[in-house]
């Protein structure tokens, strides 16, 4: 980044912000890892010359990754935060990178309709308050065909179904994304990013750790684990019938015939990049069939849109190895569009094309005679004014027209075949280069390499030519072989093997997945038991406290009773003393009124002494007054020591009810503590079995490891394998090279003799 840059925005600076905006590019691990792949794996969805708008795109650092990543001519960013588009101007800023403030959809005003090629959006549909309208706001300004590219996160809600960032107005899964996507956009791939962990699809709000990853899925069934989604949509081209069209991919061309010249000779041009070009084209096959259906019906038959549309339905119906009742349908459709006359020159190159395909349809059905009368019908054409480039069906077609034709028996028809593509191959190969290369400053790469495949084609002619020359025996198998050493089947071979290390390194890591997720299972299985023996063990402890509590208020219940024993013989003895007494006071009390009853006796004897004797008498009834008093007292204290005695005796008979009752239930915990010691074996024995399996697992583990291995050291020599080829390759196209040049200066006499001698048995350079 420029230093005047640096020095106005600090690293420290930039943490401020970094919980909104954040430069990945000067930050290391694993989240900005995440989120700098994300702008790469969306180049290779950007056209050359195409307009890239950067919706959110905070700091600007994946707009300028994608201006290195990519053949884009336009670039713009739009965020609402002045300080990341300040920062991004400063930084990234150049003569095709504008980056602009604004609120999200406002901001797209300024964008007229059908002028961006490619909208990147990541992490933004969560954050604004109608996401729909948005992507209605992106449809708007993307042209018939374009692209928009996606990410939201994936399901990053709390227990109570919300997204606990404050900046998170929406949470969303697979599901809703590709619903909301579908209004008005074809999803084209998904896939799904992991930079750290992400939610266990089997558990409710947990989050597991998980390796980075950026991997294309089909989350049909939502058991995909993600932590975030992403998703690449294209635009129907079918908008595209009343918008001018505006040439992007292809530059300038410098050529004679009709190349690129796609307005003008169809009805809606969006369609030739978006539904025919193999680069540039829908890449979801069901999706492209669809689209392909929908052209063939709703154009006309003699516009060229039909015929590119029959053609892309001709190639899907052989990759998905169609029945024979919908091959014979096709070539019945195929043959209408043949009798057309017109002077559209795309429409005679899809005439040219759908025969060429109609010949490998009937070769499919087993319809010989059919696919020759094709092939030969495309050999025979002559292409060169609609573009050479065409020369791959035409020398394809001469070479099979021949191939069929020596299997028939007609062996001197199909060296003329043969004789007819080298010869045709010559000419085309002989155009003018313009009508290869476009021009000579942004080159079409496509064109040259159908240059490289009418060569190679015409080099399976001469191969044939050569092996037919000197002998009348040569088998089908012989022919068959010549057919499969071509450049492109090389390719498709490479491409073979590779999907096949590709399609066993996914059932490998299927396999590893699988096993780890056994691994995990039983590692919660483990995990489960173990805190049963856990939890059981606090419960045994816990009951363990619970007795020895038990017992302690056991022996305070004996101790109280031992006391309440105490009190009640205290109380006896108390009571033994009382009745002493009143048996004393009885006593008294008769002395006393024996005592009464002389005196009276002597009262008229000892009337004089009576004065003495009534006050001695007076004396003696307050004493027997305060003695009843006392006598009233003791027998209420005794009424009141009974009632304590009863109740007493009736907490001791609660007590003992007690103690029984706790004695039960001890037995009964002695009960449940056996029961609890059987199960705690149980586990103990499960436990062993458990680890027993985990053993065996981590010997299977060892095996696919092993087996990972094998296909590891698989590929790395099918990869030795493809880079001789490549030398062999490169050697050839060297000495074609070499021998063009030297074939143009020499005489034509010699030419001829040289000819003549690779006749009667020169081998041919591959």
């Amino acid at each position: 980044m420029p230093a005047a840059a640096a020095a106005r925005f600090p690293m420290p600076r930039l943490l401020e912000e970094r919980d909104l905006h954040m430069d990945m590019l000067r930050e290391a691990g694993r989240r900005s890892d995440a989120h700098v792949i994300r702008y790469d794996w969306a180049s290779k969805f950007v056209r050359p010359n195409d307009v890239v708008l950067d919706a959110a795109c905070g700091l600007g650092y994946g707009t300028y990754a994608m201006r290195y990543l990519s053949a884009a001519s336009r670039f713009f960013g739009i965020d609402s935060s002045g300080w990341a588009i300040d920062y991004a101007t400063a930084c990234f800023g150049s003569d095709n990178t504008e980056y602009i403030a604004g609120f999200l959809p406002d901001a797209l005003s300024r964008f007229e309709d059908a002028s961006v090629d490619v909208v990147v959006s990541f992490e933004t549909l969560e954050h604004v308050e109608q996401p729909a309208a948005l992507l209605a706001a992106f449809g708007r300004v993307l042209r018939p065909g374009g692209r928009i590219i996606v990410s939201v996160p994936n399901d990053w809600s709390d227990e109570t179904g919300e997204d606990p960032n404050p900046h998170h107005l929406h949470v969303y899964t697979y599901e809703r994304l590709a619903q909301e996507m579908a209004v008005g956009f074809t999803i084209e791939q998904s896939a799904r990013q992991i930079a750290s962990g992400c939610k266990h699809v089997d558990a409710h709000c947990q989050w597991v750790e998980r390796p980075r990853v950026l991997e294309v899925v089909e989350p049909a069934n939502g058991r995909v684990e993600a932590e975030w989604w992403l998703a690449v949509a294209m635009k129907s081209p079918q908008a595209g019938r009343d918008v001018p069209y505006r040439e992007t991919v292809h530059g300038r061309f410098e050529g004679a015939t009709h190349l690129v010249d796609f307005d003008g000779h169809y009805t809606n041009p969006w369609l030739v990049h978006a539904m025919v070009e193999i680069p540039y084209r829908l890449q979801r096959a069901d999706a492209l069939k669809r689209l392909a259906e929908q052209v063939r019906d709703s154009y006309p038959s003699g516009t060229a849109d039909h015929g590119a549309a029959l053609a892309v339905l001709c190639y899907r119906a052989l990759e998905e190895h169609a029945h024979d009742t919908q091959l014979e349908r096709l070539d019945g459709v195929i043959a209408g569009y043949l009798a057309l006359s017109a002077d559209n020159p795309h429409i005679r190159r899809w005439q040219v094309s759908l025969t060429y395909a109609r010949a490998r349809l009937r070769l499919r059905r087993g319809d010989r005679c059919g696919a020759l009368a094709d092939f030969s019908a495309v050999a025979r054409a002559d292409v060169a004014h609609i573009t050479p480039t065409l020369g791959t069906k035409v020398i394809e077609a001469a070479f099979q027209a021949g191939r069929l034709s020596w299997l028939g028996d007609t062996r001197s028809a199909a060296r003329d075949w043969w004789r007819l593509g080298l010869t045709k191959a010559g000419h085309l190969i002989g155009s003018a280069w313009c009508e290869f290369f476009g021009n000579i400053e942004a080159p079409f790469i496509f064109a040259m390499n159908d240059a490289v495949e009418i060569v190679d084609r015409a080099t399976a002619c001469a191969q044939a030519l050569s092996l037919t020359h000197s002998r009348n025996n040569a088998s089908a198998a012989m022919l068959y072989d010549i057919g499969q050493q071509s450049l492109r089947s090389a390719l498709r071979q490479r491409d073979a093997d590779l999907d096949t290390a590709r399609a066993n390194a996914t059932s490998l890591r299927n396999e590893f997945d699988r096993v780890c997720g056994e691994l995990r299972k039983h590692h919660a299985q483990k995990a489960s038991l173990e805190q049963t023996s856990m939890e059981r063990l606090d419960q045994i402890l816990a009951l363990e406290a619970r007795l020895r509590d038990t017992d302690a208020a056991l022996d305070e219940v004996k101790a109280q009773s031992v006391q309440r024993l105490e009190e009640k013989i205290a109380l006896e003895k108390r009571i033994e003393q009382t009745d002493a007494a009143l048996q004393h006071i009885t006593a008294a009390l008769r002395t006393s009124y024996t005592e009464l009853a002389a005196a009276r006796a002597q009262v008229a004897r000892l009337r004089g002494e009576m004065d003495s004797v009534c006050a001695e008498l007076q004396a003696q009834d307050a004493q027997k007054s305060s003695l009843e008093r006392t006598s009233l007292e003791r027998l209420t204290r005794i009424h009141e020591l009974e009632a304590r005695l009863e109740i007493t005796q009736a907490a001791f008979d609660d007590v003992q009810t007690t103690a029984l009752e706790r004695l039960d239930q001890i037995l009964a915990l002695d009960a449940r503590l056996r029961d609890t010691d059987a199960a705690l074996d149980e586990v103990k024995l499960q436990s062993m079995q458990r680890l027993a399996e985990k053993i065996a697992l981590e010997k299977r583990i060892e095996q696919t490891d092993a087996a990972l291995e094998d296909v590891k050291q698989l590929s790395i020599d099918r990869l030795k394998c493809i880079e001789t080829l490549a030398q062999q390759l490169r050697c050839a196209q060297a000495a074609v090279g070499a021998a063009v040049p030297a074939v143009a200066t020499c005489p034509k006499s010699l030419q001829i003799a040289e000819i003549h001698s690779v006749r009667q048995g020169d081998k041919p350079v591959l």
